[in-house]
């Protein structure tokens, strides 16, 4: 599946949001809102929209294909890398 990252913004504030982005798949779909978050270990990590519902955070997107998410993840990271 083809897919391209627009709209990167890296986060200047150094907390533990370091970027979001809009995911375009197949030129059909736009995912509006993807985060770049860091870890209380440092770890950065892709994160899809969510809702809160009571204490609760609930998945509004989830991928179903794990190595396109650590494909998108990467390629999110080495953007923030070139922008910070």
């Amino acid at each position: 599946m083809h897919y391209q990252i627009e709209n990167f913004c890296a986060a200047t504030n150094r907390t533990t949001l370091c970027a979001t982005a809009d995911l375009i798949l197949e030129n059909k779909v736009c995912i509006c809102g993807i985060k770049l978050i860091r870890n209380r270990n440092g770890t950065l990590f892709l994160s899809f929209p969510t809702h809160k519902l009571g204490d609760c955070y609930v998945e509004i997107i989830r991928m179903l294909d794990p190595s396109m998410q650590k494909s998108i993840e990467q390629e999110m990271i080495a953007l923030y890398q070139r922008k910070s």
